[in-house]
């Protein structure tokens, strides 16, 4: 996994997509606009306390798609062993949606909230 100093490891995380999931992910970006929209006050980092609080968040929520991660590739593999290759397939592309990609946004956050809480201690 890239290098988590500086924003250069954002353009990974960009390239592979993250901001469409991002987008689109349970509490991501269209949710809470739309959330804002009823309610201006209705933001989860308020100040530099409430950031560190959500970047040490990222961590717990990185490790939890991690550990669901590696106990759904036993799945596929066992579909593909059995040669069942489509239902392998819709496994691995699940596995990768609903853990994976979750797992990138979690490290996407965590390098734009170090880099913040970096600007703003310096």
């Amino acid at each position: 996994m890239p290098c988590h100093r500086g924003n250069g490891g954002l353009r990974i995380y960009e390239y592979l997509g993250i901001g469409l999931f991002k987008q689109l992910a349970t509490n991501g970006d269209l949710i809470n606009r739309r959330g804002r929209k009823s309610d201006p006050d209705d933001q989860f980092v308020r100040n530099r306390i409430s950031l560190q609080k959500f970047r040490d968040e990222t961590i717990s929520g990185e490790r939890g798609h991690l550990v669901m991660f590696m106990m759904c590739v036993a799945s596929p593999w066992s579909a593909f062993s059995i040669g069942w290759p489509k239902w392998g397939i819709a496994q691995t592309l699940g596995n990768v949606v609903v853990n994976l990609y979750p797992i990138f946004l979690q490290r996407y956050h965590r390098i734009r909230a170090d880099a913040v809480l970096r600007r703003r201690s310096g």
